[in-house]
């Protein structure tokens, strides 16, 4: 693959900025790494403490703030502040180690980055401009890329969703198309190599408009969900020859904006001024739905998954994620303004092993908590404001910027 930008593979620089384990205690700890140099440094709200490292005594009564020289760059540690007052009061705050950062400008021409996915090795994405852009990055030097234009013809403006279906081997996406040509709108679907980047046309539908909406694929059956301003809808194709099967009407839930597919059941979410959640037999198409809670307003364009539940952002700037149970649709709110000290928007979720990953872009945090426990800690990407995609490997993962200038980054967080 031929590099279509002259800049090397830069490190990016992040800040780590990790709160207090929530307890009864009286001492408030926070730890903000400088990942360019390992050095974190421990600031409390009491005027001495005894500083420990897994464990271990490494500084005795000493004054706020406090910075360990001796830490190493990408390990991680579990730090404890002890106050003389009462030696109960233990805080507890992990480091994750990161280590190996890139980044790099995307391709000339290539802006607005709105979908990003890991599939075979690679790095793929699609720019949300009118023709369509795809481009590739290689996944162990993000400054090797490769991009491709879509025909400017009315058909490929705007795509928005990028997914892979393994049995094929192939990449989809769907466009928009919310130029003013053609009319009426037609619904494009098109297969790309993911070697060759040779791309067909699957599905020319002029009976059906998604607009902002998103699709997935359970392995037999194509769905796209519309954002409707009155009743999304789920169009159903078959895969094997791109028929039509189904639409279902989500009635009363506009704005249908995610979908993702778990294995067992299809996950939708809306916008709105009544943001919702949906959840999707596939045998039948039949439904049950719940509305998040107010404040909380335009849930993001995807979510994450794990065993029980999956949890959704929000580009309405709370500053707030919410934990959905697959079984019954219950909620739980999580409040990142614990970790990052500020209501930011969310404009993505992802999940990576034992975490669960939120972009929090008002201040450009990368927001992680532990799937199990609820843990949390937040990395600061400094001088990317605008980031707003993300994807993982299980090793690394990665993260574009939308605006300024369009990045692709990439950050260790496994083996």
């Amino acid at each position: 693959m031929t590099c279509q930008n002259q800049s090397c593979c830069a490190p990016a620089i992040f800040t780590t900025i990790t709160p207090p384990t929530p307890t009864p205690a009286a001492i408030s700890l926070s730890i903000i790494t400088d990942v360019s140099t390992g050095y974190p440094t421990l600031t409390w709200d009491i005027e001495d403490a005894d500083i420990w490292r897994d464990s271990i005594l490494i500084q005795s009564n000493t004054a706020s703030p406090y910075t360990d020289t001796s830490a190493v760059s990408g390990q991680s540690y579990e730090y404890q502040t002890k106050s003389g007052i009462d030696s109960s009061n233990v805080v507890k705050a992990q480091i994750p180690g990161l280590s190996d950062t890139q980044s790099a400008p995307l391709p000339v021409g290539f802006q607005f980055p709105h979908a990003l996915l890991y599939f075979n090795g690679n790095v793929f994405a699609v720019a949300r401009m009118a023709p369509g852009v795809f481009t590739w990055i290689d996944q162990d030097d993000v400054s090797d890329q490769d991009v491709r234009t879509f025909a400017a013809d009315g058909f490929h403006d705007y795509p928005l969703s990028l997914i892979a279906i393994p049995s094929k081997g192939k990449l989809y996406t769907f466009f928009s198309n919310l130029g003013a040509s053609p009319t009426p709108k037609v619904l494009t679907v098109t297969e790309i190599d993911p070697y060759t980047f040779v791309h067909t046309d699957v599905i020319r539908d002029d009976t059906s408009i998604v607009g902002n909406g998103s699709m997935d694929c359970d392995g037999t059956y194509l769905y796209l969900l519309s954002y409707g301003a009155v009743d999304s809808t789920i169009i159903k194709y078959q895969i094997s020859d791109w028929s039509k099967v189904s639409t279902t009407t989500l009635t009363g839930l506009p704005f249908g904006h995610a979908l993702r597919w778990d294995g067992s059941n299809l996950y939708a979410t809306g916008q709105g001024s009544t943001p919702w959640v949906a959840k999707i037999d596939v045998s039948d198409m039949s439904y049950e739905s719940a509305n998040f809670p107010t404040p909380l307003q335009s849930p993001t364009d995807d979510f994450g998954l794990s065993d029980d539940h999956f949890w959704v952002g929000f580009e309405s700037a709370e500053g707030l994620l919410v934990k959905v149970s697959k079984s019954d649709l219950s909620m739980e709110t999580i409040d990142t303004t614990l970790v990052t000290g500020i209501p930011q928007a969310c404009y993505g979720v992802q999940e990576a092993g034992v975490y669960m990953y939120a972009l929090m872009t008002s201040g450009a945090d990368l927001y992680q908590i532990t799937i199990s426990g609820n843990n949390q800690a937040a990395y600061r990407f400094t001088g990317f404001p605008s980031i707003n995609e993300i994807q993982t490997n299980g090793t690394y993962l990665y993260v574009t910027q939308y605006t300024s200038t369009p990045t692709i980054m990439r950050l260790r967080i496994g083996p």
